[in-house]
């Protein structure tokens, strides 16, 4: 049976000699510094060293026994359970399908912070300044803490779901906080904080994922993107149910909400028996970098290839529009109301199915990935590239939205909020196929940074140009619509859409 495992030296495999089959493994690893081992044991061997090499990889250090991934995130004597054909099935099995499901909730719980005072910014005499000053301080803080988690490597150096776990707690600690003052500066400090905080959940998210799902990860990051924006979108919910919840309710739900999905996460990934120690050994590295993968040397190696090149570019343009459709769709909904005296759903509840609408066309998008592509071109590119054009497409459209009926504005809206968000998760996922896999983590820390730093800018432009008096569907087409089209001119320069229609050969390897 092959196996892939973190070794110093050695690693034992014994086997059971009452059964040729296997019934029960045990690992058991030597102290000291861990690195990729791989050896292939025959059947008869009962007793094996495996020596040092190279091996696919595994995430924290998992190990692959008949197909079944084991994070056993550097834990001496990990307990599992093989199987051959018609045995019982072991607890690791069991395990292993709680993976994508607690990444999801957990994901969607620990990004309710993230929007959280533009559902109550009615509540609060702030002036008409704080929607994009509170949206933009968060942005900032996001970016501040993407940029150190990426110079010091921290999601690729210590355990990503306890990183998840710590920034979790503490971005729901500082959102708890505003409940204690109604300064404006404070709370701009605060949501600057939660911001830094949001930077170990969103990224580290996707760094958890990229390393069980190596196949089809764009499916999966399609899920994982998809509860951020459910996560975005729940206060808009909270609000339009119950019009008179107070915003302190609001705070100390979604905190709460923040904490629950904080400790889920190591308590599902974690292995089972070991989260104890675990803990224990959380402030030492899982593997220490070479020097040539530490800071500026991780970004040359990062920057180096160019398809992450044209990837990170059409993130980068995806992110120009994204955040500021979901910082300003309110007002795009209340003008329409005002214009044509009447609406299908009140301001929040349309606001929330706006953004939560992602959801499901982030999941679609994601199964799409695996049956699109041709030659060269993965599925994921395909799909972004599609959902880019529409978006860019509903941008042009944007000035058009007080003319528009009320139930057609409500299909249009919907629309641009479901395909907005669509080429996220597969963008995220060329970005970490083609990044060296040492530094994944890194570079979806690199790419993320960037790309928010682009959303501040166009946070703030449509914001002047809205003070200003000009209209908000004609900031979107004049300010908004330069970042798509950027975007698609990229990665349509690198993976050439028509090539995956006009050619039979199926591209087998779809990210």
């Amino acid at each position: 049976k092959n196996i892939c495992a973190k070794t110093t030296s050695k690693l034992l495999w014994h086997r059971s000699t009452l059964c040729p089959s296997i019934e029960s493994t045990r690992l058991i690893r030597s102290h000291g510094m861990a690195r990729m081992a791989s050896v292939s044991v025959p059947g008869n061997v009962s007793d094996e060293t495996i020596p040092p090499g190279k091996c696919e990889k595994m995430p924290f250090g998992g190990v692959n026994i008949d197909n079944v991934d084991v994070q056993a995130c550097g834990l001496d004597g990990v307990e599992i359970s093989g199987q051959e054909s018609g045995s019982r099935p072991g607890r690791v099995v069991s395990w292993s399908k709680m993976v994508l499901p607690a990444i999801v909730f957990s994901q969607f719980a620990g990004t309710t912070l993230w929007f959280m005072p533009n559902a109550i910014l009615s509540q609060l005499d702030f002036g008409e300044n704080a929607l994009s000053l509170l949206t933009t301080l968060v942005q900032a803080g996001f970016i501040v803490g993407t940029f150190l988690f990426t110079m010091l490597t921290i999601s690729d150096r210590f355990s990503p779901p306890l990183v998840f776990l710590v920034m979790c707690m503490m971005g729901a600690m500082f959102n708890l906080l505003c409940i204690t003052t109604n300064s404006l500066v404070l709370w701009s400090f605060l949501r600057a904080l939660v911001g830094v905080c949001l930077a170990g959940v969103y990224p580290v998210g996707m760094k958890i994922a990229a390393g069980y799902y190596t196949n089809g990860l764009g499916a999966r990051l399609g899920i994982l993107v998809g509860a951020l924006t459910l996560g975005t979108a729940f206060p808009w919910f909270l609000q339009g149910l119950h019009t008179n919840m107070r915003y302190q309710q609001t705070l100390i739900g979604v905190s709460c909400l923040a904490v629950f999905g904080g400790v889920f996460m190591p308590v599902v990934m974690l292995p089972p028996g070991r989260k104890l120690q675990t803990l224990k050994r959380f402030w030492k590295p899982m593997h220490v970098h070479s020097n040539e993968h530490r800071y500026w040397n991780a970004f040359r190696a990062i920057w180096s290839n160019q398809q992450f090149r044209a990837s990170v570019v059409g993130y980068w343009g995806h992110n120009w529009e994204l955040y500021t459709f979901w910082t300003y769709v309110p007002l795009l909904v209340q003008g329409n109301e005002v214009a044509q005296g009447w609406a299908v759903l009140n301001n929040a509840l349309t606001t929330f199915l706006a953004i939560a609408i992602g959801f499901f066309s982030c999941t679609l998008g994601g199964l799409l990935s695996l049956k699109v592509g041709q030659d060269n071109i993965p599925g994921s590119a395909v799909v972004a590239l599609v959902s880019l054009v529409s978006s860019f497409v509903c941008c042009l459209l944007a000035p058009l939205y007080k003319q528009m009926h009320p139930v057609v504005f409500f299909i249009y809206i919907l629309f641009w909020g479901a395909v907005v968000i669509s080429d996220s998760p597969q963008f995220s996922a060329l970005c970490a196929k083609f990044a060296p896999v040492e530094l994944v983590g890194s570079a979806l820390m690199f790419s993320t940074c960037i790309g928010y730093i682009v959303t501040i800018i166009c946070i703030q432009l449509v914001g002047v140009a809205i003070r200003s008096g000009i209209d908000p569907g004609l900031s979107m087409l004049c300010i908004v619509a330069p970042g798509p089209f950027i975007g698609i001119f990229r990665v349509y320069w690198q993976w050439p859409l028509h090539k995956a229609f006009l050619t039979r050969k199926r591209f087998v390897n779809s990210v």
